[in-house]
């Protein structure tokens, strides 16, 4: 197991570097496909979990995709893969269905329809029963303690404050050290925060249980069974049948199930007042990180003070406005500016990633405020 870590982190990590050095995005995706190979390869040869090793991989690649690529490869790699994930899962049912006939035929030959059906309702209520008595433990955890733990988690927090309060860092290892422990206590107090203005609800649960369906993954893994195995062809149908009655059972239900939950949507306003919040973070992050724009320097000279002046509305929160003003700089305003520009970007992006790993703010509006930037890097082509 953990050789498997380390060579998926080693071939994420090898790759990452390759392909940030790469203007092109079609050959920057090419090596996204050889990404999973890289990694699943190497493990197996010293009898490591290659499935492992490329899970690896590819959390790393997505941690460090979003500072060391540009926002071109990531909108390429997301559409082409995406495109390839419909692909891929539509191919393996399919084959699926290709393979029926015969396959019920060879389940039959060893097993009886009676048996067949016994065992595929048997697994469907057993992963519905599973699924909701999974999910009842934290149901009444949240409806009868919720209060009371956040109370100790909000003491037990306030403590180590006072103790990080009192730390004087002797060097840059434990200032790092004492920065990456503020950070992990931003991301307490923000759970403590959101699970008091979120709370899963019953209703919540049942959704979540709801949801607990069986798919692609399900019938792709059982047909990993050797073949000689004993009753494999049933094993293999009955994990079709129990992925395709769940699909259609759940999968076609769900929206209704939501629909009489009745769940209070976010409306326009919040979810506005979420990205300008996490904007204005971001945007503050990156001042404390650089300093203002008359502080910036390039070739150890200011900027000139009429550069910056036409800049000063389009960092922060004005980013995007402005592009009549860049277009008609002078040719040494706009390199300038480029740099400048890009400075900026760069540590929003590094304020974004740190306010993503405090989650003070929804999924939905970190992947807006990621989109925003990457349309401006685009939009003036900074990378």
């Amino acid at each position: 197991m953990l050789g498997a870590v380390l060579i998926g982190l080693l071939v994420g990590w090898l790759t990452a570097l390759l392909r940030q050095r790469l203007d092109d995005p079609v050959l920057n995706t090419t090596i996204s496909f050889a990404v999973p190979f890289l990694a699943y390869f190497p493990a197996e040869e010293v009898h490591a979990s290659g499935v492992l090793a490329v899970v690896m991989a590819g959390l790393l690649t997505g941690a460090l995709g979003s500072k060391r690529f540009s926002a071109r490869d990531r909108q390429t790699q997301a559409t082409t893969w995406t495109t390839i994930s419909f692909i891929l899962e539509s191919a393996v049912f399919l084959a699926m269905g290709y393979q029926l006939p015969e396959l019920v035929d060879a389940a039959r030959a060893e097993t009886t329809t009676a048996e067949i059906t016994g065992l595929v309702l048997l697994v469907v209520g057993l992963l519905i029963v599973l699924r909701f008595a999974g999910l009842a433990w934290p149901a009444l955890r949240e409806r009868f303690g919720r209060n009371d733990r956040n109370e100790q988690t909000r003491a037990k927090l306030g403590q180590f404050e006072e103790q990080l309060d009192s730390m004087t860092p002797a060097g840059q290892r434990e200032e790092n050290r004492l920065a990456w422990a503020r950070r992990r206590l931003a991301r307490g107090r923000a759970d403590v925060e959101f699970e008091e203005r979120e709370p899963i609800t019953g209703r919540g649960y049942v959704v979540v249980g709801w949801a607990g369906m069986r798919g692609v993954v399900t019938v792709a893994a059982v047909q990993t069974i050797p073949g000689g195995t004993p009753h494999v062809d049933t094993v293999v149908l009955a994990a079709f049948l129990v992925a395709l009655i769940t699909l259609v059972l759940f999968g076609l239900t769900l929206p209704m199930v939501i629909n009489r939950m009745s769940f209070a949507a976010e409306s326009a306003e919040e979810k506005r007042d979420s990205v300008q919040s996490l904007l204005r973070r971001v945007g503050e992050g990156a001042i404390d990180t650089l300093g203002p724009l008359e502080e910036q320097t390039i070739g150890g000279e200011r900027l000139d003070p009429e550069l910056v002046t036409t800049m000063k509305d389009r960092i922060v929160p004005g980013l995007v406005s402005g592009s009549s003003q860049l277009r008609n700089a002078k040719p040494d305003s706009f390199e300038q500016m480029m740099i400048v520009q890009r400075r900026y970007l760069d540590a929003m992006r590094d304020a974004l990633g740190a306010e993503r790993s405090i989650g003070a703010y929804s999924s939905a509006t970190y992947r807006q405020v990621e989109s925003l930037l990457d349309a401006i890097e685009q939009r003036f082509g900074t990378r």
